[in-house]
């Protein structure tokens, strides 16, 4: 049993050279801030348009500020059944 917790004390000296490291990350600010937002699809139904705003509003508000939105995935509705006039509504949305 004493080789068996001579072993295990060895072994967590190892750690020691890595605790300055994890202390001082608590302190540390971070570096970039990113919000990723993705499948609005917006249109000009159920009141889209006016929850992204609001969506928006909320990224903005953060603290510490956000620093780069990715906004990826479907930005529109499916436009493959759509009408060009529809379609040309929908990206007017996003402007």
């Amino acid at each position: 049993m004493e080789r068996r917790s001579a072993l295990k004390n060895i072994g967590g000296l190892f750690l020691l050279p890595t605790l300055p490291a994890l202390l001082s990350a608590a302190d540390k600010k971070p570096v970039l801030r990113v919000a990723h937002i993705t499948d609005v699809h917006l249109k000009n139904q159920f009141n889209a348009p006016a929850r992204f705003v609001k969506c928006l509003h909320h990224l903005q508000s953060q603290s510490p500020k956000i620093d780069l939105v990715l906004n990826g995935g479907d930005i529109v509705f499916d436009m493959n059944k759509e009408n060009i006039n529809t379609i040309n509504g929908q990206w007017k949305l996003v402007n």
